[in-house]
């Protein structure tokens, strides 16, 4: 359902428990734009793609107030799409 809401290639589960002791997980999509501007910044479009590093750089670079493609679309929006998709409008 993320992948589709949100146009993800991939949708990446995560659980570090480093701040938060609880159990919780980081669901995070890595979107075609995403990429490129991950690859952009690090010029690592040669090397495998890693997920672990993709998400740090991600959660490091784009923190709130940083400038995404208008493309990307808000998380705002996403969460309301999915909000309808799961029956919970």
């Amino acid at each position: 359902m993320i992948e589709v809401t949100v146009g993800a290639d991939r949708v990446y589960c995560l659980s570090f428990a480093e701040l938060d002791r609880r159990l919780h997980f980081h669901l995070f999509p890595r979107t075609p734009w995403l990429l490129e501007e991950y690859w952009r910044a690090t010029d690592s479009r040669e090397l495998p793609i890693n997920g672990p590093l993709v998400f740090e750089w991600a959660h490091t670079s784009l923190v709130a107030g940083a400038s995404v493609p208008p493309h990307a679309g808000s998380v705002a929006g996403a969460c309301a799409v999915l909000r309808v998709e799961l029956g919970d409008a």
